[in-house]
Parts: C-alpha cells; sequence; structure tokens
C-alpha cells in the first residue's frame, strides 16, 4: 500500500506547474535552505511552485555535475536530485533500464531523494503508520496489523 501511495505522491509532484522567479524574490528562509545547500555555487534557476497552501521553491545548480533540490516556504527539504555517471548507478538498476529501455540511444541517470516523516501512532488500540511530507500533506497512512 504504503509503495504505491508514495509512487502517486513521487509522480503528483512532477505535475505541478512552476513559474520562474529571480533568487532576490524568494523569501529569506527558503533562499538561505536553499544558499546552504548550493554552497558556492551559483544557482542557475529557481522557480516556485504552489500546492494547495504550500509554496515549494526548487533551485538547479551545478558543481561538476548537475545538482537541483526543492525545499518548503519554511526551508525543509523536500527533494534533492544529483546527476550521476552511468558507472555510479547500482548494477541492478542499470540491468532493469538495458532491459526495459533496451533500444534507447540517450540514457541519463539521476538519484532522486524523496523526503518524508513516518509517524507511528496507536488510535483506540490500533497502530497506525503514516508517511506525510515535509510541507504537512499526508502521503499515505495504514493500519498496522499484529502478526
Amino acid at each position: 500500500m504504503f509503495k504505491h501511495l508514495i509512487f502517486s505522491f513521487l509522480s503528483f509532484s512532477f505535475l505541478i506547474a512552476a513559474a520562474s522567479i529571480l533568487e532576490k524574490d524568494v523569501p529569506e528562509i527558503p533562499r538561505n535552505a536553499l544558499k546552504r545547500l548550493t554552497g558556492s555555487s551559483e544557482i542557475e534557476e529557481i522557480s516556485m511552485e504552489k500546492d494547495d497552501d504550500a509554496y515549494f521553491y526548487h533551485a538547479k545548480w551545478k558543481n561538476g555535475a548537475a545538482y537541483a533540490a526543492t525545499v518548503t516556504e519554511d526551508g525543509n527539504l523536500t527533494i534533492f536530485i544529483e546527476e550521476i555517471p552511468k558507472d555510479k548507478v547500482p548494477f541492478k538498476v542499470r540491468k532493469t533500464v538495458e532491459s526495459l529501455l533496451s533500444k534507447a540511444t540517450v540514457v541519463e541517470y539521476e538519484k532522486q531523494t524523496f523526503l518524508v516523516y513516518k509517524i507511528s501512532a496507536t488510535v483506540d488500540d490500533k497502530k497506525y503508520e503514516a508517511l506525510i511530507s515535509p510541507s504537512g500533506k499526508m502521503v499515505g497512512i495504514k493500519e498496522v496489523l499484529n502478526p
């Protein structure tokens, strides 16, 4: 169940339209969070996305490889993306790509890290686990059954 919900959450995150903005127009807290991630590298592009009542700020930069990250309006990291060379991709990932996309002429790899918080709770003697994004959006919830 969680796998399906996480996939749905990740797929949805790519459907949100983003608007390019200038770095000076990013509020201080998310701008500082992005600057901590980029270090001395120059930010090449920044965009802002709105999902319900939450704002997200996405930056792209290069420091040898290409990187990207998304933070919430309160500076919490939600997504970190790193372009990686084929030889750094796990063997099983490469094997799956070669099997599924055997006719591909150009294959680029990125490692994407999505951050969620796992919450375990008991309500009326029933145990639950939930995944919640840093913006407070419920990603998934399930009842934990005793074995």
